[in-house]
């Protein structure tokens, strides 16, 4: 699936040191963990932890939106590095 970036998630996520690159390959991780994150009844989120070409660990929160010509993307919400916890569930692959 498409992602949609644009200027308000590429900046969000680059005050966490991330580029739109890493988010994409950390979705790609065959390895990836889910975790549990905050939805609204208007939007449901999905978050993950997932690994980059770099080898850093980073969490992030998907949304998938329609837009008019009925195509679904995947819209960054957040994303940042993870921390020790996060870091150690990733591992733990229990």
């Amino acid at each position: 699936m498409e992602f949609d970036w644009d200027e308000d998630n590429i900046e969000h996520i680059s005050r966490h040191g991330l580029e739109p690159a890493d988010v994409e390959e950390a979705y790609e991780d065959q390895q990836r963990r889910y975790i549990n994150v905050y939805s609204t009844p208007q939007e449901k989120r999905v978050g993950f932890i997932g690994i980059t070409s770099r080898t850093e660990l980073i969490v992030v929160v998907l949304t998938t939106r329609v837009y008019l010509d009925d195509v679904a993307k995947l819209r960054c919400v957040t994303a940042r590095l993870a921390n020790d916890w996060e870091k150690s569930k990733y591992r733990s692959r229990k």
